[in-house]
């Protein structure tokens, strides 16, 4: 017998073993990461004590994760930059008002880029009408104009998979929900539309500048951030728990954040949007 390959033989199972054995004590920690059913029930029931009637199956759920982001920011640059963007070059005048900007191009066309990420512009000939366009039915032209809208707005073309695809005459139209990894940031939404691979039409609101990320932020579990609720004393049905990101500007860094969040909607129209690390409630 040649004990040589019967020493690496044994070597190799021991690896083999020691690697599944990480990825069984891996999956067992994910899984217990967990809000376990009797845990929900108890805080189900205490809630409905204090007026707050949440399903326990929306409690008894995986734990949810999100890294933090940040974002060099300067705000007068960034105005300028995005109205040099909408308006497809240099303003040829820009004016400051209460809540922004007002800049124009040599054309004598007009955005608004305000201090809260909101954004208005349309181009000459553009109206309402215009943006009022029909689904695009023809998946190789809605693939078409997808890429389209990803190549100028700067997305990968995947992370706009799923948005309906408007046409009028030649205008195309979408309105996107942004997002980061997947999650939503909550306000975050504009309509933007295209004519011959330039910007013609944006309004709603939008942030443009590019994300860093940092390490993955431990976050509350959904039961800590219902029962912030109950020591806030609010009173309602809950209809949906949510992971959004909320954006900030922290004025001392001079960056943009963008923080874990939960939406808590209630049916009785009231929307709750609570920091996921602290449980304290975003103004």
């Amino acid at each position: 017998m040649n004990w040589k390959y019967v020493k690496l033989l044994l070597i190799l199972l021991l690896i083999a073993v020691n690697i599944l054995l990480a990825s069984l004590i891996f999956d067992y920690y994910s899984e217990s990461a967990f809000t376990d059913g009797e845990t929900a029930e108890k805080v189900s029931a205490i809630l409905k004590e204090n007026g707050i009637f949440a399903d326990a199956s929306d409690i008894a759920v995986k734990n949810d994760s999100a890294k933090d982001y940040t974002s060099p920011f300067s705000r007068e640059d960034y105005l300028l930059s995005v109205a040099a963007f909408l308006l497809g070059e240099n303003p040829s005048g820009v004016f400051l008002t209460p809540d922004g900007i007002r800049a124009e191009n040599s054309v004598g066309e007009t955005a608004y880029v305000y201090n809260d990420m909101q954004i208005s512009y349309a181009a000459s000939g553009i109206d309402a009408d215009a943006v009022l366009g029909k689904p695009i039915t023809d998946e190789e032209e809605a693939n078409a104009v997808r890429e389209e809208f990803a190549l100028i707005l700067g997305y990968p073309t995947e992370d706009l998979d799923g948005i309906t695809m408007l046409r009028h005459d030649d205008v195309y139209v979408m309105t996107l929900m942004q997002k980061e990894d997947g999650i939503p940031l909550f306000g975050y939404e504009c309509t933007f539309a295209i004519r011959d691979k330039k910007i013609v039409f944006a309004s709603g609101k939008h942030f443009f500048g590019a994300f860093e990320e940092s390490e993955e932020a431990p976050l509350l579990n959904r039961a800590n951030i219902l029962l912030s609720e109950k020591n806030r004393e609010i009173r309602g049905t809950v209809t949906d728990v949510s992971l959004c990101y909320v954006l900030y500007e922290d004025t001392k860094q001079g960056e943009i954040r963008l923080a874990p969040a939960y939406k808590v909607t209630y049916g009785e129209g009231h929307t709750s949007i609570i920091d996921a690390k602290s449980a304290d409630l975003f103004e």
